[in-house]
Formats: structure tokens, sequence, C-alpha cells
């Protein structure tokens, strides 16, 4: 469908009689076949577009919602801009991609900009997240670099909290066995080495990691779909993480304690043993889960 006018006194009127027909189709489209919904693309240029925007606004959002394909024919930046805000009015993630000038108000707009540096200069480029060199390196970017990105993130938050919670566990553990007298089982200088050096560096491992070769995801895009569906990072993957550093921490603790059961130490030395324990666990997890 194309909507498109070319008389100023009759934009208004022609603009909103298209929308209603075109409203009216998609309702028995929508009714008759479920799949309609997805398979629809509309034209609109600058003229019919600021009409729509003005006055039909709730409207041409619809619309927007129900379309697969938009294509806006000599738009403006602000008009550009506008669209963009229309999709996260209505909690959807944008990526928009620009060349030129008039571009940087819809990269801004966007929840991710990916700017390509041409010929029009590296305005663009510089207002954007991302900048690359030519249109086609976009698969790349989108397939390899932000995969293996956002598949290390999601590992990367959930073991921090993991290894996190594993030690506040253990201590919670034994404020019980002493009584809740809010003694601290590891002193603050073994506490911030396991922060800062014992877990953290082998983290630096996981930067690196990569589950499938750069050639097989190219291959095979659709494995793009698991990440956007969110699989590996959700409520049901963080309740799993706390419920295994909840139940490593009983492992470690229970042993611990009880290796020193019947024997007279030192509380610094039931310390260093738990927080050993903690360190080669949580190293022997970071191994299982790195590719």
């Amino acid at each position: 469908m194309r909507i498109t006018t070319s008389e100023p006194k009759i934009e208004m009127v022609s603009t909103c009689r298209l929308l209603q027909k075109f409203f009216q189709t998609m309702d028995l489209v929508v009714f008759n076949c479920c799949e309609g919904r997805g398979n629809v693309a509309f034209v609109v240029d600058g003229w019919a577009l600021e009409i729509a925007l003005k006055h039909y606004r709730t409207t041409f959002t619809k619309l927007a919602i129900l379309s697969r394909t938009a294509i806006c024919c000599r738009v403006t930046p602000s008009q550009k801009a506008q669209l963009v805000e229309i999709l996260k009015s209505c909690d959807y993630r944008t990526l928009a991609i620009g060349d030129g000038g008039n571009d940087v108000r819809m990269i801004q707009q966007a929840d991710i900009g990916v700017g390509i540096s041409g010929r029009e200069g590296l305005q663009v480029a510089r207002a954007a997240n991302y900048s690359i060199g030519k249109f086609r390196f976009l698969k790349r970017l989108i397939l390899v670099h932000g995969r293996y990105s956002y598949n290390r993130t999601t590992f990367l938050s959930q073991y921090s909290f993991y290894k996190s919670l594993v030690v506040c566990f253990i201590q919670i553990f034994f404020s019980f066995v002493s009584g809740v007298s809010g003694t601290s089982l590891f002193n603050y200088v073994s506490l911030m080495a396991y922060n800062v050096f014992y877990t953290s560096v082998p983290i630096l491992v996981s930067v690196l990691d990569k589950d499938l070769s750069e050639e097989t995801v190219m291959q095979h895009p659709q494995i793009l779909f698991y990440c956007q569906a969110g699989r590996l990072l959700n409520p049901s993957t963080f309740a799993g993480w706390f419920g295994r550093s909840l139940f490593h921490a009983i492992v470690v603790f229970v042993i611990s304690i009880h290796a020193y059961a019947y024997e007279k130490s030192e509380m610094e030395e039931i310390s260093l043993v738990v927080l050993s324990g903690c360190i080669w666990l949580l190293a022997f997890v970071m191994i299982l889960e790195t590719k």
C-alpha cells in the first residue's frame, strides 16, 4: 500500500481515508489469516507522514506495528527521529543505521546507532555507537561481534553474581555457628584478594571465549534467534546460578567445618581453607562454562 499525496488541500483528508481503508483491510486479513500481520508493507512520503504524525499519530502507530516493512520517502531528520520514537514508545528495541549528517538525530534517538563512514563525512560515525566502513559489514557486526558480546556479557554478569553469593552464603552459615556474634569468617585482606585477584583474573579468559567459529555463525544466521529469545539471560538462568551458589556454599562450608570439628585450630586457618575451597571450586566452574 502506498500513502502519498500531491494536493496540499486534500492531504489531510486523503491520508485519513487511506489509513482507515488500510485498517479495514488489515482487520479482514488478520481475521482470516493470522500470518497476514507480518507480511504487510507500506510506502509513505514526507507530506503524508507529516500529516499522519501530527493528526493521526495513534492510528499511524498501529499501522507501523502491524507492518513488517515501511518505506519513507523524502522525510526530514526530525521525522526520522519521530519514527524511531514511535517504536520505542511501544517497547521495541530500535537499531538505526545512517550514512549522512541528516541521520544523526535518528541514530541518537535509537537504542543502538550504527554509522557508515563514507562520502558524506564522519559526522554520523562520531554520533553512533558503532561505526563501519560499508553496509555489508553490518552482517558481521551483528552476527559475529554482537552475538559474541551478548554471550560473554550474559556469562560475566551471572558469574559475578554467583561468585559473590558463594562467599555471602558462607558468611551467613558461619554466623549461625558463631552464635550470631557478628564475627566475620574472612578478614578484609582475604575478601579483597578474593574479588580483585583470585576470581577476577580467571574471568578475563571468558572475554575471548567463543562457543562457535565465526564461519559457522556466518553460514547459519538463524543461530542469532537463540540470543534474541533471551535464552541465556532471564529469571530462570539467574535462579539456576542462585541455586548453584547456595549448593556450592553448603558443600564448601560443611566439608571445611567438619574437617576441623575435632581439632584445635585458629579461625584464620579455617578461613583460609574455606577461601581456598571457594577459589578452586569457582575455577572449576569457570573451566566447565567456557567453551
